[in-house]
């Protein structure tokens, strides 16, 4: 009769809807049901009361706890978008919500500048060592030749490269062109000293050097752009209260910045036209950032009241073993204080919770009947058991979200791709010429915005009608 209904109901979802909204929401209720009821009756009691209900009041119970299931999955998929704005910061203008906003955005807007500034220093760090790269012993480049002592300046040249095979990168950018000037001066003498090993040997080791330091800073500039690329819209676009909103501004903006296209505009016209492989992974990208996004909203929703059940109804011993789990759980959480006096503090306060709850009697006296010392503190006990609960709940909610947040990266990857790939769709069935370059893309795509959004005739002459139907893209 179950497997019947259920299968009646999910009839009516996709398997991306079904995934996203129907099954957290029929797990996130069956656990806040099973929850509420075990507060009031023991599980051994409420057993017992749903054997002794006759069938027929069992199959319409479970028929109208599914059809609830529906309707607050269908609500969940049509307020989608108003869910999206809420992980994305768009929380409206009240006084509280905005002056977290503010917070949140003055957070964010201090870490997109830090990379800036560490980009700005790692190109400057790039551009010396490129000098240093280029400055090296070259055949055929005119170099004003060493006037001095060759041997002397050799041996101090000689040092001076072995020391700086153990400075930072940093001292290698201040160090390394005057250094790869000298022996470039010292080859242009053309000494008979330098005829030997020991110069060959001299130039391939400060070529190796370079190299390494360059590769090296040019890696760790990769990771800040790409952070940058990523995380964060370019300026003059401000930045979002949360990390979910600025990855799909950045996807937002890159259409823009690179053809000069406006999105919003351009995605309702290109997204039936992308080839069947392309739209069903960008749906199935969208359908894991949807459920990450719900299980998250769940688990702070339904699991933190579940939580508090929990620690008010539950027995000792199933409170306290479910305690220890919890508090495994936020210790993990605090080791990524990286403060060990604080960690260890915190942890032993959060393990003494299930300890001590295990150690009770069970079950407890009722009165007025008069409790020990280890009964009478129970009540406190259950209340830091609440707590504990709660803050493993929340603590899983967050790692929930960090994973809304790897999914909202793989999913912004797929919408810059569908403007990489396939925009040139929509000026196929608009009848426009393709355009010949970059710069005509630009103009073309500034025309076709304009018009379509506001109806202003074109200005560029980039604006072509096809005279004779080309292939399709």
């Amino acid at each position: 009769m179950f497997a019947t209904v259920l299968k009646e109901i999910t009839g009516y979802f996709d398997r991306r809807a079904l995934l996203s909204s129907f099954l957290p929401t029929l797990v996130a209720s069956g656990v806040l049901v099973v929850a509420v009821v075990w507060s009031v009756l023991d599980p051994p009691a409420a057993v017992r009361l749903w054997a002794g209900l006759p069938g027929v009041v069992q199959a319409l119970l479970v028929a109208g706890f599914l059809v609830v299931v529906a309707l607050g999955s269908f609500a969940l998929v049509n307020l989608r978008p108003v869910a999206d704005q809420v992980f994305q910061g768009r929380w409206g203008e009240s006084a509280p919500l905005a002056a977290l906003a503010r917070r949140r955005t003055a957070r964010h807007r201090a870490a997109r500048a830090r990379d800036l500034r560490s980009d700005e220093r790692l190109e400057l760090l790039e551009a010396a060592l490129l000098q240093a790269v280029e400055s090296l012993p070259r055949p055929g480049r005119p170099v004003a030749a060493f006037g001095g002592d060759v041997v002397a300046e050799l041996g101090a040249v000689e040092r001076a490269w072995g020391e700086a095979a153990s400075v930072t990168c940093e001292r290698a950018a201040a160090v390394l062109p005057d250094l790869s000037a000298r022996l470039a001066a010292l080859a242009a003498t053309g000494a008979a000293e330098l005829d030997g090993r020991r110069f060959a040997r001299l130039v391939a080791t400060a070529t190796r050097l370079t190299e390494r330091f360059l590769q090296d800073v040019r890696s760790r500039r990769a990771v800040v752009q790409q952070r940058l690329f990523v995380l964060y819209p370019d300026d003059p676009v401000d930045v979002a209260p949360t990390a979910i909103g600025n990855i799909l501004l950045a996807a937002e903006q890159h259409p823009r910045l690179r053809y000069g296209l406006d999105p919003v505009v351009i995605w309702s016209r290109l997204q039936p036209l992308l080839p069947d492989a392309f739209a069903t992974a960008l749906k199935d990208a969208k359908a894991s950032l949807d459920l990450m996004l719900t299980l998250t909203a769940y688990l702070v929703v339904a699991g933190v009241p579940v939580a508090v059940l929990a620690a008010a109804g539950a027995g000792p011993g199933v409170l306290g073993w479910s305690c220890l789990a919890a508090a495994f759980v936020v210790i993990l959480a605090l080791v990524r204080l990286r403060r060990p006096l604080v960690v260890a503090a915190l942890a032993a306060a959060v393990l003494a919770v299930p300890v001590a709850l295990l150690s009770l009697p069970a079950p407890l006296p009722v009165p007025p009947v008069a409790p020990t010392l280890p009964e009478a503190v129970a009540p406190i006990l259950r209340l830091g058991a609440g707590v504990v609960l709660a803050a493993a709940v929340l603590v899983l909610a967050w790692a929930v979200h960090a994973g809304a947040r790897e999914a909202a990266l793989a999913f912004s990857d797929q919408l810059k791709s569908a403007f990489d790939l396939h925009r040139r769709l929509v000026l196929h069935e608009l009848g426009l010429e393709p355009p010949a370059d970059l710069a005509a893309e630009r103009a073309l795509w500034l025309d076709v915005c304009q018009f379509l959004y506001r109806g202003d005739l074109p200005v560029s002459g980039e604006f072509r009608y096809r005279t004779d139907p080309p292939a399709a893209c």
